[in-house]
């Protein structure tokens, strides 16, 4: 059996006291094998620090845009940097995106064109962040890595990758418990706990002990 500790008490001492004693009561509701079972792995951890980063599922949409992806478009901005002036207008802005999209292999179709042509003039408005009716290359950085354009793109393997060996991870733990002052915020629970319609195929089961 894998049980996971989360521990989520202050640093004074009576709330690291408060800790121990919790963690100690944890330990002695699992007193070693029984019945021919193994022992119990009993994993305490605190919440900051990504301490949790290893189990944290995170979202398709949040691996981002894969970095080869990100330097061939820094070039490409250089390229039609057209003045040299280390900036794009709406019209180089779109050129760069449609060499980009064809190096792709993507069908530049007039549907498409129009659509991109749209969706240039929103960016445009989104993205230049000093209100100058350009983009830098960092704020067309950031752009591609934002929708729509991040869809169209490859994805950060590397986040893939990890994202799906989190899951695997999470997969193996039986029992989640979650206790202390509640600093842990709401993201981070949800993030751990979002894989749990998964692992609960497997057996799983998730349990919150609560003051």
């Amino acid at each position: 059996m894998n049980v996971l500790v989360i521990d989520c008490y202050g640093e004074t001492q009576e709330q690291r006291h408060q800790a121990e004693e919790f963690i100690a009561l944890v330990k002695s509701c699992f007193p070693g094998s029984q019945e021919g079972r193994q022992d119990p792995t009993i994993d305490v951890r605190g919440y900051k620090n990504n301490a949790l980063q290893d189990i944290m599922w995170v979202q398709k949409g949040d691996w981002g845009v894969d970095p080869k992806v990100l330097d061939t478009a820094r070039l490409m901005f250089r390229d039609q940097d057209a003045d040299g002036s280390g900036d794009l207008d709406q019209g180089e802005l779109f050129s760069v995106i449609g060499v980009i999209m064809s190096r792709m292999g993507t069908e530049l179709d007039e549907d498409f064109l129009n659509w991109m042509e749209e969706q240039v003039g929103k960016s445009m408005q989104l993205y230049d962040t000093d209100c100058n009716g350009t983009l830098d290359e960092e704020e067309f950085v950031g752009m591609l890595q934002g929708p729509p354009w991040c869809s169209l793109f490859p994805e950060d393997t590397r986040k893939k990758e990890a994202a799906i060996a989190a899951l695997k991870k999470f997969c193996l733990l039986d029992i989640i418990i979650v206790d202390g002052e509640s600093h842990m915020s709401a993201n981070t629970v949800g993030s751990c706990t979002m894989p749990t319609s998964y692992a609960s195929k497997r057996g799983s089961e998730f349990a919150s002990v609560a003051q």
